[in-house]
């Protein structure tokens, strides 16, 4: 009779967290669905509209399907580079011949934990056509150099982002990677080398297969990453030396999911209703894309 009556306490106990949790995440989603049932801008009285948020989205708005579109670019772009040069470079630091390793961990890492406010200001100044260090560099090289409007570029400033993101998260991938290395057991590769393998099999046939769940891992999280992108593009765009002044950037080429979603809701038309609909559809697509790479490598993994 006792235990009976003690079961009650861990349930006491845990009920603090589930309170925490409901109020602060399974609440606002909720409640972020019904907002996008709704024309309600944060002020006025809400009115019912049901699915035309998604419709006028998915039928009638061109720039949802623009900022997904740059999004899907940008993500093609640098996070296959992350994704093979992390692994490579991962390999060399990890190697006990590399001399410095434990300042060269930090160096590619430093990137990673560095404010965006401090990385977008960097780059707007690196690439600004008129006080930028790029340009003045190439002016020095070429004297008839005529100065390059990097920021007001649309291929140039989308080249710009992709190399700031590929900057910033290298250290990320390689640090996992790292971390996936040092779980590989020594004695599969002792036995590799009394079978005569070179160094290009024992990468193809040991350290990639043995790196698998790391790789998913890395390829999830950087795909909801990549979708959320927001601060890169902003602040490059957007900073005090900039000359764009205009959202996602000249011709939009740099406007993402996310910052549609941030215009929508909080600056332009201050619509919530349609930025609650925006933030639903990328959920949705970054739901469906981990479900679809989930399932491919679930089958491979049955298959071999």
């Amino acid at each position: 009779m006792k235990k009976k009556k003690e079961n009650w306490r861990p349930y006491v106990f845990s009920l603090p967290y589930f309170l925490i949790y409901f109020a602060f995440n399974l609440f606002p989603v909720i409640y972020t669905f019904f907002i996008s049932l709704t024309d309600w801008n944060g002020i006025n009285e809400r009115h019912f509209i049901g699915l035309s948020n998604y419709k006028e989205l998915l039928a009638n708005d061109p720039n949802f399907w623009k900022a997904i579109g740059n999004t899907v670019i940008m993500y093609c772009g640098y996070f296959p580079l992350n994704m093979i040069l992390g692994l490579i470079l991962a390999v060399c630091l990890h190697s006990a011949l590399t001399k410095g390793r434990r300042f060269l961990q930090v160096a590619y890492f430093l990137p990673y934990i560095t404010t965006p406010v401090a990385i977008g200001l960097i780059f707007s100044l690196l690439f600004d056509k008129s006080v930028g260090l790029i340009n003045r560099i190439l002016a020095v090289i070429l004297p008839s150099f005529e100065a390059i409007d990097w920021l007001g570029t649309p291929v140039l400033v989308k080249l710009i982002v992709i190399l700031i993101v590929f900057w910033r998260f290298g250290g990320y991938y390689t640090i996992f990677y790292m971390a996936g290395l040092s779980n590989i057991s020594p004695d599969i590769y002792e036995a590799a080398d009394i079978d005569g393998a070179n160094v290009f099999q024992k990468f193809f046939k040991i350290t990639i297969p043995q790196l698998k769940q790391t790789m998913i891992f890395l390829f999830i999280t950087g795909t909801i990453g990549s979708l959320q992108m927001l601060e890169e593009p902003m602040l490059l765009v957007s900073g005090w030396s900039s000359q764009s002044v205009a959202v996602g950037g000249v011709d939009r080429s740099v406007l993402t999911a996310v910052w549609y979603l941030y215009d929508t809701s909080f600056s332009t038309t201050n619509n919530f209703g349609k930025g609650s609909a925006i933030s639903y559809l990328l959920f949705l697509i970054i739901a469906i894309l981990t479900l679809v790479f989930l399932k491919i490598s679930n089958r491979k993994e049955k298959t071999a």
